[in-house]
């Protein structure tokens, strides 16, 4: 936690989301990159160059399986998270261009863990588009 705190300090212009099981660190930055870290020793483990401009917000799914970022270059990407290898490693999934900036997203979980959706909200709009995340359809 409190290398997770000092590393904040240290990059403040990231977003972060700590994920605890395996104390990974996925951050997004204003150069539009996603990055997964150790969070004990701050170490890269990964790089996705995902998005043209500022990554807003960086989420793991509640099961791990998979992580979300969204931008305001207008694009939501997400990544399956790979736990089957010692090395921990993301892989880009799908990645979504909207006609505005993407401002938020939430996973929200279903009654089992295949039921989990993935809430994207847009600036400027008032709906909210959802995702099967497993499935990854509209």
């Amino acid at each position: 936690m409190i290398v997770m705190i000092l590393f904040a300090m240290l990059v403040h212009e990231r977003t972060f989301v700590y994920r605890q099981s395996k104390m990974l660190l996925l951050a997004g930055s204003m150069d539009g990159s996603v990055t997964l870290l150790d969070a004990h020793t701050g170490t890269v483990l990964m790089r996705h160059k995902a998005h043209a401009k500022y990554c807003v917000r960086v989420r793991w799914a509640p099961d791990s399986s998979h992580c979300v970022s969204c931008s305001w270059d207008h694009t939501m990407a997400v990544f399956t998270h790979n736990t089957s290898t010692d090395e921990p490693s993301l892989q880009l999934q799908k990645s979504t261009t909207y006609l505005s900036q993407v401002q938020d997203v939430e996973f929200i979980p279903g009654a089992e863990p295949s039921d989990q959706l993935l809430a994207v909200a847009l600036k400027n709009t008032n709906y909210l588009r959802l995702f099967d995340v497993h499935q990854l359809k509209v």
